[in-house]
């Protein structure tokens, strides 16, 4: 999803949005390249950074995960009021802040 939001980027980056170890991008990166998800290669500007970005197969996958996971979202908020999902967010978001000013 990351990817699809973003375009191509460095894993670092993509450790950087998905708040994950770059160790552990790394190796699911290369985990979905096997699988035909994703596609790597070293970065024009600079050599020693690893860009990936989506395949179609990747984009294909993802329109089914987005599918499933919507599914599971309005089961999930289907009594909740538009007030209530503010509410959550800005907590998610305020507890998102506190975890980063450790």
């Amino acid at each position: 999803m990351i990817l699809h939001e973003h375009g191509r980027l460095s894993m670092s980056d993509i450790s950087v949005h998905a708040v994950a170890k770059l160790s552990t991008v790394t190796k699911i990166v290369y985990r979905m390249q096997e699988s035909g998800l994703l596609k790597t290669e070293a970065s024009p500007q600079d050599g020693r950074v690893t860009e990936v970005e989506l395949t179609d197969a990747g984009e294909a996958k993802l329109d089914i995960a987005r599918q499933v996971t919507s599914r599971l979202v309005e089961k999930a908020f289907a009594d909740f009021s538009k007030q209530d999902i503010v509410y959550i967010n800005q907590c998610l978001s305020r507890m998102f802040h506190n975890l980063n000013a450790l």
